[in-house]
């Protein structure tokens, strides 16, 4: 997780959360997603956080790749802005249900390509984001025109009746 603490330097390796090959820099990559977070005035950490608890929440949980989130979250400074979190989570189901499953080009160019989940998976994982984008957009949409109750329907079908 690009948020915590690490003790190793930046020098490129594989580390114990690295998928097999790899090739890390953890302070740096660690650097360029707080850099992103600082720039999104804090929100970046609490968006991923959700996406990451929604991937687990899901009937079936969905093989997305944390590290990807995260990347293409901060390299797209996609909580930067005077949104809610609502806005902001929609608008990132929606980034990277657009993405298809693709592979992230890392921006830092250490780790080649950042996989989103394995090629036989990239179906199910789009198929799923564009679900929960489809039913976060409608959810902000129901609030901005002050239905809460709808709202809450939606963001309880995003994260599978667990939004309270």
């Amino acid at each position: 997780m690009l948020f915590g603490r690490s003790c190793c330097g930046s020098r490129l390796r594989w580390t114990r959360w690295s998928p097999p090959g790899l090739l890390t820099a953890p302070y740096a990559q660690q650097r360029y997603v707080q850099a992103a977070a600082a720039r999104s005035g804090g929100k970046l950490p609490r968006v991923v956080q959700l996406l990451k608890w929604w991937r687990r929440v899901r009937k079936q949980s969905v093989p997305l790749n944390s590290f990807h989130i995260e990347m293409v979250l901060a390299g797209a400074d996609a909580a930067v802005g005077v949104y809610g979190y609502a806005k902001l989570t929609a608008a990132a189901f929606r980034m990277l249900a657009d993405r298809e499953g693709a592979a992230l080009r890392d921006p830092l160019h250490v780790s080649g390509l950042i996989q989103a989940t394995r090629d036989e998976k990239r179906g199910t994982v789009t198929k799923s984001l564009r679900q929960s984008a489809a039913w976060a957009r409608a959810a902000v949409d129901a609030a901005e025109r002050g239905d809460a109750e709808l709202a809450i329907v939606g963001w309880n079908k995003v994260f599978n009746g667990r939004f309270a």
